[in-house]
């Protein structure tokens, strides 16, 4: 997901009173990291962590939205709110069961209604992620 969107939502989750946590496992993702961080006034870059502390520090936090990564997976094994974005349409083999499509919403009954999945064509927008988002963490309340 291009950078300044994580900052955009960065911003949104900071106004609705969230702080970021940003977890990374390489020099390059630390990096990326960092640049996301600067412009939010709430986000923090984790040091790096052994899986074991990984996962008890992310079961604390309120939610994620990431992409399909081993914290997303992490996230709904946690049964955390959660989003994840894709910008291929094959989500629903990898993803969360309930798949948000900005041009056709289409859900799964199935699904867990705290996690979802956001696909676009280049790349979801901001404003699908949040209100994704703000789905998935109304379902959580």
């Amino acid at each position: 997901w291009p950078l300044e969107h994580w900052q955009a939502l960065g911003q949104r989750l900071n106004a609705a009173g969230y702080a970021l946590a940003l977890p990374h496992g390489s020099d390059a993702e630390e990096r990326v990291a960092r640049q996301i961080a600067a412009p939010l006034a709430y986000a923090q870059v984790w040091p790096r962590l052994g899986l074991d502390l990984l996962c008890d520090a992310l079961g604390a936090c309120a939610g994620v939205v990431g992409v399909d990564s081993g914290l997303s997976h992490m996230a709904v094994a946690l049964d955390l709110p959660h989003v994840q974005i894709y910008n291929f349409d094959t989500a629903w083999r990898t993803g969360p069961q309930a798949l948000a499509n900005s041009s056709s919403s289409t859900s799964n009954t199935n699904a867990l209604p705290r996690q979802c999945s956001v696909f676009a064509l280049p790349t979801p927008s901001v404003e699908a992620v949040w209100q994704a988002w703000l789905d998935v963490t109304r379902e959580a309340r």
